[in-house]
């Protein structure tokens, strides 16, 4: 919990205590010691002696610890320091700016769903396929299950192939997170959860997502672009703007957008036209990142010889 003293946000202490030690632990580490400076350790490891690198590996370690203190031990701060300074070695990861863009939030969840990898022989980015294959996993089992108990949706447009579907049950927004792996149905509103004592894993939380109380609140309409039963793009639309909030596709565990189908490009700059976007309302729609569109076949003259 922060302090607020004169209008500024303080560090806590325990904040500030993990702030230290992250820079004790990279700097007892690569001088082949424990994190704590106490024993020798064998394994050699490499990293830039840049100190503006060596600051921003320190605070991501930081905030792993920060997040991460329930699931750790002491013991597990220096093979956690190795693994961490390995990945950015090994990924290429020798400058501050390339050190902030680490995918932190992923992390910090992967050594969350399993802290014991942490002081095995398991890298980081073992870690995080670790995580994946799981994640993968249970979306599939949830997927499977919720599949047959999606009730229809408002149906917008159509072009045959495509569908603009609008979400009416909670349910919807569960089901294009676990297509798409974005937060639509995973995020909930934990004041109003704490309200019912109970927790996100509850059968009753579904009718507490963030989204779903925006939507019946008439704050927000979620749309889905839906391919043949598969969601493509899922659009957030702002009912007193008149503006596109969000236009989300597919993510990956590890946060990183994929590219929507080339196909579903023309259908979907169609579909949104039937929303009533105000001028100016849709540049959020320029940053989809659709795959290339397959070349075209070109026809060669072919040219006649005459025979000898």
């Amino acid at each position: 919990m922060s302090v607020y003293f004169g209008g500024y946000r303080m560090i806590t202490q325990e904040r500030f205590h993990n702030l230290f030690r992250a820079h004790n632990a990279i700097a007892n580490v690569l001088c082949g010691r424990t994190a704590d400076g106490e024993e020798t350790i064998k394994q050699a490891v490499s990293f830039t002696s840049d100190f503006a690198t060596r600051q921003a590996a320190a605070r991501q370690l930081r905030l792993i610890l920060c997040h991460c203190f329930r699931v750790l031990d002491a013991e597990d701060v220096t093979p956690l320091t190795i693994k961490l300074l390995w990945y950015c070695t090994r990924t290429g990861r020798s400058t501050p700016s390339s050190i902030d863009t680490l995918p932190i939030i992923t992390i910090i969840r992967a050594i969350k769903h399993a802290p014991h990898l942490v002081r095995g022989r398991s890298s980081l980015v073992g870690i995080l396929k670790h995580y994946n294959r799981q994640i993968a996993q249970e979306r599939a089992t949830k997927l499977s299950s919720l599949r047959h108990q999606v009730p229809m949706r408002t149906l917008l447009w159509t072009d045959g192939v495509y569908t603009f579907e609008e979400a009416n049950d909670p349910r919807h927004l569960v089901y294009d997170s676990l297509t798409l792996g974005h937060c639509v149905g995973t995020l909930h509103l934990r004041a109003a959860l704490a309200h019912q004592n109970i927790t996100s894993s509850h059968p009753d939380a579904i009718n507490y997502l963030h989204y779903w109380i925006k939507i019946k609140n008439g704050r927000s309409r979620i749309i889905t672009l839906i391919e043949r039963n598969t969601p493509r793009i899922t659009v957030e639309f702002d009912v007193s703007t008149c503006t596109i909030l969000a236009a989300q596709g597919a993510i990956t565990p590890m946060g990183e957008l994929l590219p929507v189908p080339a196909s579903a490009k023309i259908p979907f700059f169609e579909a949104v036209k039937v929303l009533p976007v105000r001028k100016g309302g849709g540049r959020l729609l320029r940053s989809l990142i659709f795959e290339p569109d397959p070349p075209k076949l070109q026809l060669q003259r072919i040219t006649r010889f005459t025979p000898l």
